[in-house]
């Protein structure tokens, strides 16, 4: 497994996700700000594996079958890039993520259609916790799930 420390690269990613979901032109909340804080004094670990990682939260589901690109871990944070071939079931995995996630008791906090991409971002909080799913057909007839957790320091 190579690993290379890139400290800002789930910070990116959830923030360019949180523009391409129209969302930027919302004020951040008090609670959003003090987790980005809070990861942003972390290392992150990115690794280009295909697994889940072991310490990813029990808590926040990943859609059944689903590729896994990469994964980043931070501390206070966690990042998933994954995939499924089925660009029709756009729909069926959004359902499948706000059904399971609130089972598992998270709260849909936000839903913003993707300003320039086929897809929509979904936020969820629980306790002080945050989950954001972004979802979009791509280019190889499939869909993207971006997965990102964040994590508050206790």
């Amino acid at each position: 497994m190579q690993k290379t420390k890139c400290k800002s690269y789930l910070i990116v990613s959830f923030i360019v996700a949180m523009l391409l979901s129209g969302c930027a032109s919302n004020a951040p909340s008090t609670l959003f700000t003090n987790i980005i804080e809070d990861v942003v004094s972390g290392d992150t670990e990115y690794s280009h594996e295909n697994a889940l990682p072991d310490s990813f939260p029990g808590d926040v589901p990943i859609y059944p079958d689903v590729v896994i690109e990469r994964s980043g871990i931070a501390e206070g944070m966690y990042s998933l890039v994954c995939y499924s071939d089925e660009a029709d079931l756009l729909d069926e995995i959004t359902a499948y993520y706000k059904e399971t996630l609130a089972d598992d008791g998270w709260e849909i906090e936000d839903v913003f259609n993707l300003v320039h991409e086929d897809g929509l971002s979904l936020t969820f909080i629980k306790d002080r916790r945050v989950v954001g799913v972004i979802l979009y057909r791509n280019g190889r007839n499939g869909v993207t799930h971006l997965i990102s957790v964040m994590e508050p320091s206790q």
